[in-house]
């Protein structure tokens, strides 16, 4: 059964028979007063009338009597002629007769034989009066216990069903009490019904649900077999198998991540293992590249200065040339055996005390010479208040080196860099500003990949290995900082970078290098 229909079954067992008794009680209760009312209230207003009637048309006699007015007469004569069919009415509507021990039906037969005695002494006083002109004491005196005795009847009987009116309506307050009773009974009763209904049906709905909770809890620790209530046949019992079917699924999805992982991890061991052979290699062919070239700078050195004779223009030229690309290809070389070290974890940062506000100051001092030859305004914007940081200077000037170098590069004669430092909470933070031929939005956040060169570095007379920047960024990060650049082409750009002045969080480089190098 669905669960809807369970619910409108259980509303339907206690509703129902609440409606039917409710209709049941109101209909009963309608009938009762109405049959109450209509049997007893038309015979209280027939006798009343009767009284009234009855009552006038004795005065009316007594009034001819002593007047002689003959319409006194015949307005009694008429009563007397209808009186016999109203009390007729009487009996129809009383239904007398059925019992003659009833008490209305005695004062009923009573009343007809007063009236008969009535009419025998006013038509024998009338022929008396009307002869003699005058009544004596015996006839008017027999007339007067007659009227009396039917005036006391019909009154009795006026009273008699005066009573049973009011038995009558008393009775129908009691019904209705009864009936009332009888409704909050009831309503009491469907309220105990609806509560056991609805605790039946709860626990129904709950201990399924209950269950299904307590799998999906399990299921979502990775217990895949466990027992799920799939036996109804309603919402919760779809429930149930949907579940059930979905951790089956669940379990297949995860066996096969399980292998998936396992070969990932297979993969990424032996491309770990390719890494540091590939970093080892190229360390070692780096390494053997860089004594040779130094050699060839100084003997170039010492050729320029006349060591090895006097040199022509032309060959004081070319000697310059050769010094100068000897110097780019070391500074190549530099880079890469430095991105070669940093890949491997083959670096150990030499932490010490720095005091930032030194090392900006004699960077600053530095470059001020080639910012000069370019006409470059080469300022500080450093707060004078740094604390000193626990960090690598030699690797924190290679940072600022590098990138003040590349400031020079792209910024034109007339132009402004800024080299400043701030301390806020937890960290140091330090930047590089100038007002350069900036870097394109879409070029910006590549720029620490390596190898890759903005488009303003590729149109720079000064080429670059596309190393600078990454290096920076993996120094910076195995110091437990970030870095990040901002610029606006044709505006300039900012680069800024962070030093933890909490010493915990600086990491060592071997935490550090492998994130560098999934960046990089």
């Amino acid at each position: 059964m669905r669960l809807i229909h369970k619910l409108t079954l259980a509303l339907a067992s206690v509703s129902l028979p609440l409606a039917v008794v409710s209709v049941g009680v109101t209909l009963f209760i309608q009938a009762e007063i109405q049959e109450l009312g209509n049997f007893h209230t038309p015979n209280l207003y027939y006798i009343q009338t009767i009284a009234s009637e009855t009552l006038g048309a004795i005065e009316e006699s007594f009034a001819y009597l002593a007047s002689g007015d003959t319409k006194e007469k015949e307005h009694f004569l008429a009563w007397a002629r209808k009186f016999p069919a109203r009390m007729g009415e009487f009996e129809t509507s009383a239904a007398l007769g059925h019992d003659e021990e009833d008490t209305d039906t005695l004062i009923y037969r009573k009343i007809m034989a007063d009236y008969h005695a009535l009419l025998e002494n006013a038509d024998a006083m009338f022929r008396e009066y009307e002869f003699a002109g005058k009544l004596s004491e015996p006839f008017y005196g027999r007339y007067e216990d007659a009227v009396n005795r039917l005036r006391a009847g019909v009154e009795e009987l006026v009273r008699y069903e005066k009573t049973e009116v009011d038995h009558a309506q008393a009775e129908a307050l009691h019904v209705i009490q009864r009936s009332r009773e009888a409704v909050i009974f009831l309503a009491l009763l469907s309220v105990v019904l609806a509560l056991l209904a609805g605790f039946v049906l709860s626990r129904a709905i709950s201990g399924p649900v209950s269950r299904l909770r307590s799998a999906s809890a399990e299921i979502s620790r990775g217990e895949f077999d466990v027992e799920i209530p799939t036996q109804s046949k309603d919402e919760i019992g779809d429930l149930g198998r949907s579940i059930s079917q979905m951790a089956q699924e669940l379990k297949k999805r995860h066996e096969e991540l399980e292998e998936s992982n396992a070969v990932l991890a297979r993969q990424a061991a032996e491309l770990e293992t390719a890494n540091k052979t590939q970093a080892d290699f190229m360390a070692m062919i780096v390494h053997d590249l860089r004594a040779p070239m130094s050699n060839v700078v100084g003997v170039a050195t010492m050729m320029e200065d006349g060591y090895m004779g006097s040199l022509t223009d032309e060959q004081r030229k070319w000697i310059g040339k050769i010094k100068s690309n000897t110097d780019n290809l070391v500074a190549l070389v530099n880079d890469y055996l430095d991105v070669s070290k940093l890949e491997a974890g083959r670096i150990d940062l030499s932490r010490g005390q720095v005091d930032l506000n030194v090392l900006l100051r004699n960077t600053i001092e530095n470059f001020a010479p080639l910012a000069t030859d370019k006409r470059i305004s080469l300022t500080s914007g450093t707060d004078v208040s740094l604390p000193a940081i626990q960090a690598d200077a030699r690797r924190l000037e290679q940072v600022l080196n590098n990138l003040l170098s590349n400031a020079l590069k792209f910024t034109p004669e007339g132009g402004e860099i800024e080299l400043g430092a701030s301390a806020d909470g937890a960290e140091a933070k330090i930047w590089v500003k100038d007002t350069g031929v900036g870097i394109a939005s879409e070029e910006l956040g590549r720029v620490f990949e390596k190898y890759r060169q903005s488009a303003s570095g590729k149109i720079s007379n000064h080429k670059g290995t596309g190393l600078g920047l990454v290096i920076c960024k993996m120094i910076v990060e195995a110091h437990g900082g970030k870095i990040w650049g901002e610029s606006e082409e044709g505006e300039g750009t900012k680069f800024t970078f962070t030093m933890p002045l909490d010493q915990g969080k600086n990491r060592s480089v071997g935490e550090k290098i492998e994130e560098s190098c999934a960046d990089a």
